[in-house]
């Protein structure tokens, strides 16, 4: 799990105060604005059914890259705050 999310000027240190768990395992302290394409693919694994659906998505609509990676950093997210290891 990625221990933080920043929201609108909080700090990290706040955050994982707010949020029960948010700051119970640190991979290298990431926050999920600091991973390029190389950490997404390592933190961001996505089984076949969500890359199907990805890929459909993607396909419909004409989603970048970028925008890609951006979907799969806010499913760490939600993945972390709700204690899941599984996207």
């Amino acid at each position: 799990m990625l221990a933080y999310l920043r929201l609108d000027g909080d700090d990290n240190a706040e955050i994982v105060a707010q949020e029960p768990g948010a700051g119970s395992v640190s991979w290298d302290q990431l926050c999920n604005a600091d991973m390029g394409p190389a950490k997404v693919r390592e933190y961001c694994e996505v089984d076949e059914a969500g890359r199907s659906l990805l890929k459909a998505a993607m396909r419909q609509l004409a989603m970048s890259a970028r925008a890609f990676h951006r979907v799969l950093k806010l499913a760490r997210t939600i993945a972390d705050l709700a204690g899941s290891e599984r996207l």
